[in-house]
């Protein structure tokens, strides 16, 4: 069981979605499709500031991931893990590093698409947080 998970951790950096399951306080699991990146085995991914997600993380960091579609049709196995936000700047950077490289082509052409309009792109660095997702053992 250990192998499987590990082998399913490992294959989610392939992925370009992830379905993050975070808990409210009564336990009641919420998915949500995200998109994310993988550096060391480490799973980054950025929110709003204002998302439910991250209040819900930082309740309780306890979450499940599995690799979906991006309309959040499940397509892998779960996996536990933990989650908590970044706070201090050399992590953002390393997450941000991590989520910029991975979707830098599909930026730049999205960005031309829509002829320049950059709101679509990215919010400013103060509308941002990030979250950083490891799994609990293998």
């Amino acid at each position: 069981m250990a192998l499987q998970a590990f082998t399913a951790w490992v294959e989610l950096k392939r992925e370009n979605y992830i379905c993050m399951i975070t808990f409210r306080r009564n336990g009641e699991g919420v998915p949500t499709p995200v998109c994310f990146a993988e550096q060391d085995g480490v799973l980054y991914v950025g929110t709003d500031i204002r998302a439910g997600k991250l209040a819900r993380v930082r309740e309780t960091p306890r979450v499940s991931v599995a690799a979906c579609r991006a309309d959040g049709s499940v397509t892998g196995n779960y996996i536990e893990a933990t989650a908590r936000v970044l706070e201090t700047p050399e992590e953002i950077y390393q997450a941000e590093r991590a989520i910029t490289l991975k979707y830098r082509f599909k930026r730049i052409l999205l960005y031309r698409l829509l002829k320049g309009r950059r709101f679509w792109l990215q919010q400013p660095p103060e509308k941002r947080a990030y979250i950083a997702i490891e799994p609990l053992s293998y």
